[in-house]
């Protein structure tokens, strides 16, 4: 079984990375906003915080605690795909960024009226879909193309799916507030996250 001596430790404001070996701190980063959740991606750490009226999210280097962008903007079901992240935000918007520095590339109503719908990426493409319809996003023309899962999977009887990336990454739950917060170096996450599940949430209900 790999075991491994890093962590990570919210404290309030604080995000520390701590090698439990040593008893060293390798890196600690102050916020001026409290820290509510966090998950690791690779080498990447996704922060939410918050103040009394708003909810931020940044994005910090895993390696050597840079924090690379923060946006004022609460994210769900998140998905990365090399340069780009993929997420829904507290509005129900699909949203399309830049990994690298934050810069939207796209925001938009998803083509569903009365569903949540689950978000997959299979074969580097970013699948939304129901029980009773399937679209896939196209970055060229920023548009949802309607059409079927690939592989003759059937979108009816699935009930989730955990692509490559999903596997190794663990779901954010919206639990209430914990004081402190820790993420091993396999990404594990505890305690309160202000981002959502990985999955995309249920597509039985309404007309989509």
């Amino acid at each position: 079984m790999k075991t491994d001596s890093i962590i990570l430790i919210a404290e309030d404001k604080d995000l520390i990375k701590f090698d439990t070996s040593k008893s060293k701190i390798l890196w600690s980063i102050k916020f001026e906003k409290k820290i509510k959740g966090m998950t690791r991606i690779n080498n990447h750490v996704f922060v939410t915080l918050s103040s009394t009226w708003a909810i931020w999210t940044s994005l910090i280097n895993y390696n050597n605690g840079k924090v690379l962008w923060t946006l004022k903007k609460h994210f769900y079901n998140i998905l990365i795909n090399d340069n780009s992240i993929y997420f829904i935000d507290k509005w129900g918007k699909f949203n399309w960024i830049s990994l690298s520095n934050g810069e939207e590339k796209y925001r938009g109503t998803l083509p569903f009226l009365w569903a949540t719908p689950k978000l997959s990426l299979i074969s580097n493409k970013l699948f939304l879909f129901t029980k009773k319809k399937t679209f896939v996003f196209n970055e060229s023309t920023k548009n949802f193309d309607k059409t079927k899962l690939p592989f003759s999977l059937n979108s009816y009887k699935i009930t989730s799916i955990l692509d490559e990336f999903q596997i190794n990454v663990n779901s954010l739950s919206n639990s209430h507030d914990s004081a402190i917060i820790y993420a091993g170096d396999s990404g594990a996450n505890y305690g309160d996250s202000g981002m959502g599940g990985m999955d995309g949430g249920g597509g039985a209900g309404g007309g989509d």
